[in-house]
């Protein structure tokens, strides 16, 4: 799930920031269509 490789390597932080984010959504998502 690389979306941001065009951007600047300054960026990172704030990549990782938004990475971490989408990944934390995506298997909150997942866990509750799965125990429903």
């Amino acid at each position: 799930m690389q979306l941001t490789t065009a951007m600047p390597e300054c960026n990172t932080q704030n990549e990782l920031s938004v990475s971490a984010r989408m990944s934390v959504a995506f298997l909150v998502a997942d866990n509750e269509r799965t125990t429903q």
